[in-house]
């Protein structure tokens, strides 16, 4: 989405003025929705004017922004007065780390839940990969804040979920421990199991490890990462590779993470409830 939008920031030699162009627009992904949300914030934070253009037209993918209440976040209005918000949204929100807990719990997990029709007790697993993502993110961001967002698609039966952080990004942390590497195999080295920037051994959690593993080989889906001017990806039966996508040095200077997730292998009836059909 962002590609089609804006060319690339050079983040050392930043302009006073930014304008977001929406007439190429033909599709708007969770991520993407993620991703131009922080950027806008990280330019305003440094007093850049920021401004959107072509956006009231109706098209499918400038209502679907519309009804998610981008604009209504970032202009104070809809585009249109025909804005809804859609029950297989759940609408993109910036959360501190020490609220994550509330919100995963509070919010997510509820509307999920219902999207999918799976109890609550059945998401157990989903919750502590987005608690691993929170802990990341207070670990490893001077701002313990992400901004996340989740569509369900029920023709596919399929959630996406992007969460993206305003940290300086994983390359960089990464590079403390082994500056030889480039911002690709920074990122790779960070989903090793056991690898951590940090000093203490104690402090070395699942973190992106697990992730990767309850992603792709328990659910069967996958995840796109995006830091430092670089991206990998990881799918069922593959490793975390290298990818060249538009995104690239596009944007702040965080990390950003796109998740897709089939719903089938989730059981319908909860782990606690199974113990007493008998």
């Amino acid at each position: 989405m962002l590609s089609a939008l804006s060319d690339r920031l050079d983040l050392q030699r930043l302009p006073s003025e930014v304008r977001f162009d929406f007439s190429p627009l033909r599709f708007a992904s969770p991520s993407g929705i993620v991703l131009l949300h922080n950027l806008t914030r990280f330019l305003v934070s440094r007093d850049i004017a920021v401004s959107y253009e072509n956006y009231a037209r109706q098209t499918e993918a400038l209502r679907f922004i519309d009804d998610i209440g981008f604009f209504a976040d970032h202009l104070g209005h809809h585009a249109s007065p025909l804005a809804r918000h859609r029950p297989t949204t759940c609408r993109l929100k910036e959360v501190h780390h020490q609220r994550s807990y509330e919100w995963i719990d509070g919010t997510f997990l509820p509307w999920f839940s219902n999207c999918a029709n799976r109890p609550i007790g059945a998401l157990a697993q989903l919750r502590v990969c987005l608690t691993e993502i929170f802990n990341n993110i207070r670990d490893h961001s001077s701002i313990e804040v992400g901004s996340i967002f989740a569509q369900w698609y029920p023709n596919k039966e399929e959630l996406r979920l992007s969460v993206g952080d305003f940290g300086r990004g994983i390359p960089k942390n990464v590079w403390e421990v082994d500056p030889s590497l480039t911002p690709s195999q920074a990122i790779i080295r960070a989903f090793e199991p056991g690898f951590s920037t940090r000093g203490n051994p104690r402090n070395r959690g699942a973190g992106l490890g697990y992730l990767r593993d309850f992603v792709t080989e328990q659910m069967g889906g996958n995840l796109t990462l995006y830091s430092g001017g670089a991206a990998v990806y990881a799918g069922p039966s593959t490793q975390v590779t290298a990818v060249n996508v538009n995104l690239g040095n596009s944007g702040y200077t965080g990390t950003l993470v796109d998740i897709n997730v089939p719903t089938v292998r989730i059981e319908s009836v909860a782990p606690e409830a199974e113990d007493n059909i008998w």
